[in-house]
């Protein structure tokens, strides 16, 4: 009956050995799967990020490129503006350089009309003693 009885409980603790290996088999079956699983989604994460990665870096590319050309036609208008300026001072002084031509050539002006008058004056004063010099000659 005791070798009956141990027969029994080897059985048992072969049939319980057997479980344990089974369950640890299905354990680490299940933790591949978990791995495997787990490591499917990393990539899945890993292909999302680089492509949104990607997408980032060429809309930072196509901010960069718009940010050259607004710089540049930055420098164009400020190149244009300095030549508008300069040609601005340039009509600035001629337009001054003549309004002073004018003034010079309006006083001018002013003295010769009085120089003809004075000569004019002068002429008819000529004029009458001439007249006068004519009727005492006669």
């Amino acid at each position: 009956a005791a070798e009956e009885r141990a027969r029994t409980m080897e059985a048992a603790l072969d049939e319980a050995k057997q479980r344990s290996y089974q369950n640890e088999e299905e354990r680490e079956s299940m933790a591949e799967m978990a791995e495997g699983q787990l490591s499917q989604a990393i990539g899945e994460m890993q292909i999302k990020h680089d492509g949104e990665l990607r997408r980032v870096r060429d809309e930072s590319k196509r901010h960069a490129a718009s940010i050259e050309e607004l710089q540049k036609r930055i420098e164009d208008d400020i190149v244009v503006s300095a030549k508008l300026n300069t040609e601005y001072d340039i009509e600035k002084k001629k337009h001054e350089a003549a309004k002073e031509s004018a003034k010079v050539q309006s006083e001018a002006l002013g003295r010769a009309q009085e120089s003809v008058i004075t000569l004019e004056a002068r002429l008819r004063s000529a004029e009458a003693r001439i007249d006068t010099v004519r009727g005492e000659l006669t």
